[in-house]
């Protein structure tokens, strides 16, 4: 995700960063998120799946923003 994929206008303000799947559910097992603009992660050999992340970056006047993507992961068998 680009570090500036979010902003506040008020100067000084951080921004938290908070990943979910689209549907309200936690991240699968194995994957987590950052205080960097980054999803890290590890999936067993011959995984494939696509999910829906969707990120909330909110401010310290609780206001918020959301931005969904989709992940594609495809894990090659070893050989």
């Amino acid at each position: 995700m680009p570090s500036d994929a979010f902003r506040d206008a008020d100067p000084g303000d951080v921004l938290n960063l908070a990943a979910r799947l689209a549907d309200g559910r936690p991240l699968p097992p194995g994957c987590a998120s950052t205080e960097e603009p980054s999803l890290h992660g590890a999936a067993a050999v011959g995984f494939v799946e696509e999910i829906t992340v969707t990120v909330v970056a909110s401010d310290v006047d609780g206001l918020e923003a959301t931005s969904s993507f989709r992940l594609r992961a495809v894990v090659a068998r070893g050989g």
